[in-house]
């Protein structure tokens, strides 16, 4: 086995981040940035999307954006939990007032690949390799339709998951309440 073998194996084995940083390569900030924004859970997206990007804004005002575009009220615990991930992960900055506004993400320039050289060759399997390019690509086209579905439907689920707990709330308040009213109607029984 060559040098050259050995160390592009020492390359792959190290993972894909460590290899590109052992090549010298890093990968761009806007990919990184992209890739965290579409592994967000539907809770942690709603307070991105609601989160500006050019003003800061204090949470109550993002709560109330999330709000007007989902008809639902999330839980202030919940969003200032989702906040403080989304500024972990660089997503988002919070000033020293506690608002919190949009990391812009930086897109670089592309520079595009110079062209293989290409050698004509009496045979050339172009069409097998054009479908089966076609059929890789409609499979993503599907992946990405499953993806979106499954989204909506984690959505969907805590959408329903918040009103449970809005209704859990409001009937400890009511609970609350009865047993106050119990106590009062002893407090007058006893008196009278």
């Amino acid at each position: 086995m060559s040098e050259k073998e050995i160390d592009h194996r020492k390359v792959y084995a190290k993972g894909f981040y460590d290899g590109l940083a052992a090549k010298g390569e890093k990968m761009s900030s806007a990919v990184v940035m992209k890739s965290q924004i579409i592994g967000l859970t539907g809770i942690a997206k709603k307070v991105y999307d609601a989160t500006p990007q050019l003003d800061y804004w204090p949470v109550k005002q993002i709560i109330g954006e999330i709000q007007r575009a989902t008809k639902s009220r999330p839980d202030m615990t919940v969003v200032m939990g989702c906040l403080k991930s989304l500024k972990e992960q660089g997503l988002i900055r919070e000033d020293k007032d506690g608002c919190y506004t949009k990391v812009p993400v930086k897109e670089k320039p592309v520079n595009p690949a110079p062209e293989a050289l290409h050698f004509p060759t009496k045979a050339q399997p172009e069409p097998e390799q054009k479908s089966s390019f076609d059929a890789l690509v409609s499979l993503g086209k599907r992946l990405n339709d499953v993806a979106a579905q499954i989204n909506n439907i984690v959505a969907e689920l805590e959408n329903v998951v918040l009103a449970i707990e809005q209704e859990k709330q409001d009937g400890e308040k009511n609970m609350q309440q009865l047993r106050q009213f119990q106590s009062l109607l002893k407090t007058l029984s006893a008196g009278g």
